[in-house]
């Protein structure tokens, strides 16, 4: 999360329209994707997410 804080420094970028959320779980991003309501959701990365409703390993291909 400190890594993406300070490339927005460097690059300028001040937004407050832009809200960063360091989860990895799945519930909390939905829940607080339902709470804020973006226009926009980007996910990096989507390999790192969990639910502890799912019990499988992910697959490989």
């Amino acid at each position: 999360m400190e890594q993406i804080k300070l490339r927005a420094d460097r690059l300028r970028i001040n937004n407050d329209d832009i809200i960063f959320l360091g989860e990895t779980d799945i519930e909390i991003i939905e829940d607080a994707i339902m709470q804020i309501t973006p226009k926009l959701v980007i996910i990096d990365s989507v390999q790192t997410m969990y639910s502890d409703e799912i019990t499988s390993s992910p697959r490989k291909c």
